[in-house]
């Protein structure tokens, strides 16, 4: 009995269920902002290890046509295909060094740099992309090879 009224008390448990009902609210749509966060983040990571892969594929597809069809492209664009179809790559193939032949020991060599990019937005067809939009990926790999 409540001493001042004469009346049994009433009424405290409801403000305490309110205020648990907030804080558990609060705590659930943190919850799932960190986990939609942490699911994007994922979700990148596995698009750029993709693009390194098609970057790579690029740099492969330029030395074989340089050693096997003796064909240095300026530039050409593909798409890669597969699960990494999203993703357009531009491979140039540029003489290294000076002159881009070498003599070696009475031999000439030709030296050229094979640069493959990959990426997900390409801008006129090509990458890279100079304005990008959100949710861009690009890798570039590149490797320089003697003939």
């Amino acid at each position: 009995m409540n001493l001042l009224s004469g009346r049994p008390p009433r009424g405290f448990a409801l403000p305490s269920a309110v205020f648990l009902l907030v804080i558990l609210s609060l705590l659930a749509a943190f919850i799932v902002q960190v986990a939609t966060r942490q699911q994007v983040g994922h979700s990148a990571d596995v698009r750029g290890s993709r693009a390194a892969l098609a970057a790579q594929a690029g740099v492969e597809w330029g030395a074989y046509r340089l050693l096997r069809d003796n064909d240095c492209v300026a530039a050409s664009s593909f798409n890669a295909g597969g699960s990494m179809s999203e993703f357009t790559v531009t491979v140039s193939c540029q003489p290294a060094g000076t002159g881009g032949t070498n003599d070696e020991a009475g031999a000439t060599v030709l030296v050229r740099r094979i640069v493959a990019t990959a990426c997900s937005q390409p801008g006129a067809g090509a990458c890279p992309n100079p304005a990008p939009g959100t949710n861009y990926i690009e890798r570039q790999f590149s490797s320089v090879v003697v003939r």
